[in-house]
């Protein structure tokens, strides 16, 4: 698949995706967001520095019974590497944009990098006012409120190894009936909580998971993590049907 475009809505951002055969695949979420891990904090440990930034949107499945808690599925979008934080925030501009992504989690460690990702341009803040610079100067510019917070999870490694085991292996539950919820492409099969599709542009992700490589692991539960950490959330609009409306298509 393509990515095709990401726009806001009342009750989050759509991202949507084009199949070879040109049919639009959305993905309505609450929220994306980007978990990144420094390559300096790789070089302290295995002194080589390997930077990573993973995109996870945050899809909610809302009760018809408004005093229980909406279902929540992690899914992976993208993610970028590199070997110099320099390089690795600027990557992260165009990925920001890309799903308007709300917030990047990182480690508060090693305290320069983090300083250096908190004054970064094009992250969390503009400077400049215009906006026809600003789209001269970042190709990818949505908006001066197209900006991401930057929010640091105290490193755990205990908790991340638990954690990700954890939302890995549960299965997404109907809220309402507390069955599992399941694919809609045929197969049937129970919907992970974290969800990895194979056609869109985490393969990266994917290989981390399998043979577990730390700092993609270490990523993605920061993500994933970050918004677990997040209180529940209502949309400004109630109904199980707007947020399911394109489960047909999407096979969940």
């Amino acid at each position: 698949m393509i990515f095709s475009s990401a726009s806001y809505t009342d009750n989050g951002v759509r991202c949507v995706f084009q199949t070879p055969a040109r049919q639009n695949i959305n993905y309505d979420f609450r929220r994306t967001v980007i978990g990144m891990v420094y390559p300096e904090a790789s070089e302290q440990r295995m002194g080589t520095g390997y930077g990573f930034a993973v995109v996870v949107g945050e899809r909610c499945y809302y009760p018809d019974n408004p005093s229980k808690l909406p279902e929540r599925v992690y899914v992976v979008m993208e993610d970028v590497e590199d070997t110099m934080s320099s390089s690795l925030f600027d990557k992260l501009i165009p990925l920001k944009d890309r799903y308007l992504c709300s917030t990047i989690y990182c480690l508060p460690a090693p305290v320069s990098v983090y300083e250096a990702l908190r004054r970064h341009e094009g992250l969390a803040f503009y400077t400049d006012p215009n906006p026809l610079t600003l789209q001269n100067r970042w190709p990818s510019f949505v908006s001066r409120s197209c900006v991401a917070g930057i929010h640091a999870l105290k490193d755990d490694p205990a908790s991340m190894q638990r954690d990700l085991e954890y939302v890995m292996a549960s299965v997404a539950v109907d809220p309402d009936t507390k069955e599992p919820m399941r694919f809609r492409d045929g197969t049937h099969q129970p919907l992970p909580r974290l969800v990895i599709p194979k056609d869109l542009f985490a393969q990266e992700t994917q290989k981390g998971i399998e043979i577990g490589t730390e700092e993609i692991r270490q990523a993605l539960w920061l993500a994933v993590k970050g918004m677990e950490l997040s209180p529940r959330w209502q949309p400004r609009r109630v109904g199980k049907e707007l947020m399911q409306e394109s489960r047909g298509i999407t096979g969940y």
